[in-house]
C-alpha cells in the first residue's frame, strides 16, 4: 500500500450492489454485486491500472469512487486540500463541491461523452461555470490555455464535436477534465475506442500531463500492454473483487493469482517462438447476481481444490505491497511475462 503520508485515495471495503426488481410492485428479488468488498490505495502522483474482463466491475468502481454512484457500503477516503483525509462516501451532495473540483473523469467513448449541441468552448468551460471557478473574462483564457495544453488549435473553439476525429474529441474530453485543475483523474478506457496510432498519442499526452501537473490516475483498461506502459501499480479485478494487486513489475513478472496468469497468457505476443494468445481460463465470468461459492474464480481455475470451492479467500499481503486473494498462492509457481 502507499505510504500513509502520501496517500491521495484510500478505498476500504467498498461495495456497490444494484437491486434487481421484478413484477408490477417492483419487488426486489436479488442484488447485482458490481463492486464487492474492494480495498486499495493510490499515492499522490501514482498511476494505478485496474484490469479485468468486461463485466468485472471496473467502470462501476470508478464511478462509485467519484460518487457518480452512491456506495452501498464502505469508505472512500480522499485527501482533500483543505480538509485532509475525508470519507467521501459519507458526504451529502451539497458537501461534495471541493471533491468535485479535485477529482474528474475521462470517459471511454469520445463520440458519446461530448454534447453534440455544445461548442468546444462551452464543453471545456462548463465545469468552470458550474463550480464558479472563473469569471466570464477569465473563462476564454483558461479554455484557450487548455486547448494548447492538449494539442488543439484555439481556432476550433466555436466548432461542434461532429467536426473532429475520435482522437481530437478525446483531447477535448481531457481538456474538460483538466479545466477545474484536478488532482485525481479516473480514466475509463480512454484509448479503447481509438485507432492504435492515435492511442499512442493520447497515452503519451496523458503521461506528459501527469508529469506537468502532478496528476494521479486510476487507469481502467482491459489492454494489458497499455496498463504495463502507463501504470506504477496494477489491480486485477474479477467479479467485483480484487484478485491481486501490487507493483507493475510484480504483477507481470511474478503473478500470485491464477486469474492474473490466465490474463497474461491470453495476450498475443509478437514473437513466433513464444506460445501466446491461449485460452487458459475457459468459460465466462460468473453471474454477479449469483456468484459461485468460495473463491469466485474456482469454476475456471485449473488449480482449484476443495477449499477453494467452499471458502472465499481474503486479499492478503504476500510480499512487499503485493497482495493476492488465493488460498494456494504460496504453493503455485505461476508464469509471468518479461517486463
Amino acid at each position: 500500500m502507499a505510504g500513509e503520508d502520501k496517500r491521495l485515495l484510500q478505498v476500504e471495503g467498498l461495495k456497490k450492489h444494484f437491486p434487481v426488481e421484478r413484477g408490477f410492485l417492483r419487488k426486489v428479488i436479488g442484488h447485482v454485486r458490481a463492486v464487492d468488498d474492494v480495498t486499495f490505495s493510490i499515492g499522490e502522483g501514482e498511476t494505478l491500472g485496474v484490469v479485468g474482463e468486461s463485466g468485472c466491475g471496473k467502470t462501476t468502481l470508478g464511478l462509485t469512487i467519484l460518487r457518480g454512484e452512491d456506495p452501498t457500503e464502505g469508505k472512500i477516503l480522499f485527501n482533500l486540500e483543505k480538509q485532509g483525509m475525508t470519507d467521501i462516501a459519507q458526504l451529502r451532495k451539497q458537501e461534495m463541491k471541493d471533491f468535485r473540483r479535485q477529482a474528474q473523469m475521462i470517459f471511454q467513448d469520445p463520440y458519446s461523452s461530448l454534447d453534440p449541441r455544445m461548442t468546444v468552448i462551452d464543453i471545456v468551460s462548463e465545469p468552470l461555470v458550474v463550480n464558479r471557478l472563473a469569471k466570464r473574462k477569465e473563462i476564454q483564457q483558461r479554455v484557450e490555455y487548455l486547448m494548447d495544453v492538449v494539442g488543439l488549435d484555439v481556432r476550433y473553439l466555436k466548432r461542434y464535436p461532429h467536426a473532429f476525429s475520435g482522437g481530437q474529441r478525446q483531447r477535448i474530453g481531457i481538456a474538460r477534465a483538466l479545466s477545474t485543475n484536478p488532482r485525481f483523474l479516473v480514466c475509463d478506457e480512454p484509448t479503447s475506442a481509438l485507432d492504435v496510432s492515435i492511442q499512442a498519442q493520447i497515452l503519451n499526452l496523458m503521461q506528459d500531463l501527469q508529469e506537468e501537473f502532478g496528476l494521479t490516475y486510476m487507469f481502467i483498461a482491459h489492454d494489458l500492454s497499455v496498463v504495463q506502459h502507463v501504470s506504477n501499480r496494477v489491480a486485477i479485478m474479477y467479479l467485483g473483487k480484487i484478485a491481486e494487486s501490487g507493483p507493475k513489475e510484480a504483477i507481470f513478472g511474478q503473478p500470485q493469482h491464477p486469474y492474473t496468469e490466465a490474463l497474461l497468457r491470453s495476450v498475443p505476443i509478437a514473437d513466433p517462438k513464444i506460445q501466446s494468445g491461449l485460452e487458459s481460463a475457459p468459460g465466462e465470468i460468473g453471474n454477479p447476481m449469483n456468484p459461485p461459492s468460495g473463491c469466485y474464480f474456482h469454476p475456471r481455475c485449473a488449480y482449484a481444490e476443495e477449499r477453494c470451492r467452499e471458502e472465499g479467500p481474503e486479499l492478503r499481503e504476500l510480499d512487499s505491497q503485493h497482495f493476492a486473494a488465493c488460498h494456494l498462492a504460496e504453493k503455485l509457481d505461476l508464469e509471468g511475462v518479461i517486463v
